[in-house]
């Protein structure tokens, strides 16, 4: 079966000028030992050229190399199988090969980062932070800071209270719309606790962004636990399954959902436990969960935890975690699909194109190194610069 990895394509232009005012450069990218041999395409100013021959200097780097002429230009990439598949081309960047000097001979750098993959990570989101909060006192509590959140971004909160009702989730934000996933879920077990899991795609976003719930009815010991996600658009709740047995044990599962509709999504499973226990959580490990938000030990506010994993094909997975202490249980999981999906074929990179200017290199000055990121089709990251 046909492997692939984040490809690094990394362009190093050496020596100084030659009379003909062009400069010797080494594309370089990596791949698994295992990997079949990829080959690259370049693109300058209409004139396609294949970058070879391909040599090995470690088990994961491939190398080619080539003569640009000094200047400005417009540039693609593409990159192919051993087979002969190529993937799309990049969108076209314009970038300027400055001259070497004696005293600027570091390399020229242009990165990008991304994946050619057969059913495997392309374009993925990226989880960002983790949140959570609980309290004896009252029926209001906000998450700690999620980080500087961004319009976009993706945020999957889990809340359990004892008693009361419930009255709203906001944000430190405001203006972003909250959507519950499902319904309110009793804990049942003579618990007297409740459950909700709720989602928003950021309009609005801003430093030390926390999500607040507030309940009413007393103290009704409320907790809170949050994810953020970002690097992708066009979020879609997508496949959800529910548990809530009604009775105690140290670990449960929400049962698989139906199968995904798209390769890559997001998956976030939420957990709450009876708040007379001192809980201490366990992300599952039926498939590569991490613990996310949680609001575990010390409090005797209603424990709630949340979990995620980042798949990059379809399927149909369970949410399933454990904690110390048997207690009455509920469990939800939901699954986001972005942008396009992704997953199988060959994808390339898309990269936003803009007049690149001189900058920071490794070992020198006055050249440029900037990075762009690889994205199937269907996202369109801006260019950053390499730290």
């Amino acid at each position: 079966m046909r492997r692939w990895l984040t490809i690094s394509a990394l362009l190093c232009a050496v020596g100084l000028v030659s009379a003909q005012a062009e400069r010797s450069v080494v594309f370089e990218w990596g791949a698994l030992a295992d990997d079949p041999d990829v080959s690259a395409r370049v693109e300058r100013d209409g004139a396609v050229r294949d970058c070879g021959p391909v040599t090995r200097p470690t088990v994961i780097t491939r190398r080619c190399a080539m003569s640009w002429p000094v200047g400005s230009a417009t540039f693609r990439v593409a990159m192919g199988t051993a087979a002969g598949e190529w993937g799309p081309w990049s969108d076209p960047v314009t970038l300027t090969v400055p001259p070497a000097t004696a005293n600027a001979p570091g390399p020229f750098v242009l990165r990008w980062h991304g994946v050619l993959s057969s059913g495997e990570p392309s374009g993925m989101a990226s989880h960002a932070a983790s949140g959570s909060g609980g309290t004896i006192s009252g029926g209001t509590i906000a998450t700690s800071s999620l980080g500087t959140a961004a319009a976009g971004d993706l945020v999957v909160v889990t809340v359990n209270w004892y008693n009361g009702t419930f009255t709203s989730i906001t944000d430190s934000a405001g203006g972003n719309t909250w959507t519950q996933v499902s319904t309110e879920i009793t804990m049942g077990g003579g618990s007297g606790q409740f459950m909700r899991m709720y989602y928003s795609v950021l309009t609005t976003g801003g430093a030390s962004f926390a999500v607040t719930l507030t309940t009413a009815g007393g103290n009704t010991f409320p907790s809170i636990s949050a994810d953020r996600f970002t690097g992708e658009t066009g979020w879609t709740l997508d496949q959800v399954a529910t548990a809530a047995p009604g009775s105690a044990a140290t670990s449960g599962s929400t049962g698989a959902t139906s199968t995904r509709s798209a390769a890559n999504e997001v998956l976030v499973a939420g957990f709450g436990t009876a708040h007379t226990v001192d809980t201490v959580w366990s992300a599952g490990t039926n498939i590569a969960w991490t613990l996310g938000g949680s609001w575990p030990t010390g409090s005797l506010a209603c424990p709630s935890t949340q979990e995620y994993f980042l798949a990059s094909s379809a399927g149909t997975d369970a949410g399933e975690a454990s904690w110390t202490g048997s207690a009455v249980w509920a469990a939800r999981i939901a699954t986001f699909s972005y942008g396009g999906g992704g997953g199988g074929g060959v994808v390339g990179p898309v990269l936003r194109g803009r007049v690149l200017t001189p900058g920071r290199i490794l070992g020198g000055s006055a050249l440029l190194r900037r990075a762009l990121t690889w994205r199937p089709a269907f996202a369109r990251p801006a260019l950053t610069e390499a730290a």
